[in-house]
């Protein structure tokens, strides 16, 4: 189930035409604020935030397929958008300057093209603030083996 959009959502701006727009570069800056852990782009619902596991919406606008693409493509290389073509889905990085870099993942859904992105910090946090039981700080210093951290991601 999605929230209603917050209050503190920011303003969207309103184009002379009356039509609101956001665009990706202010959703990606929102997200990061509100340490939004995922994004959800899809036509028929305004761009989606994952905030500490609840889906939130941002703003009121709903994207149009074409809107959808407008928000993606120019983001995309010529070989990524040929592979996307092709495969019906690509997955690549993105990174804003100053503020993080997105996992993207960029599919077809319903015959649009929809897309997911994942936040990933350019500092790599302390151990310290991971909370991790004690058990975990020996991790580092060991010599030989395998060590598997898993599960859920976004959480």
């Amino acid at each position: 189930m999605i929230a209603e959009p917050q209050e503190n959502t920011p303003r969207i701006e309103q184009k002379s035409s009356g039509e609101h727009r956001i665009d990706l570069e202010t959703i990606l800056k929102v997200a990061t604020e509100k340490n939004a852990t995922d994004i959800h782009l899809q036509a028929g619902l305004p761009p989606i935030l994952r905030i500490q596991k609840k889906l939130v919406a941002l703003g009121t606008e709903k994207l149009s397929p074409e809107r959808v693409e407008e928000l993606l493509f120019p983001i995309m290389t010529d070989h990524q958008k040929v592979l996307f073509k092709q495969n019906m889905e690509e997955d690549f990085s993105y990174g804003v300057k100053g503020l993080a870099r997105f996992r993207i993942n960029v599919f077809r859904q319903r015959e649009t093209m929809a897309a997911a992105l994942r936040k990933i910090p350019y500092d790599i946090p302390a151990l310290e603030s991971l909370g991790l039981p004690p058990a975990a700080f020996t991790f580092p210093k060991l010599n030989r083996g395998f060590v598997l951290v898993t599960g859920p991601t976004g959480h």
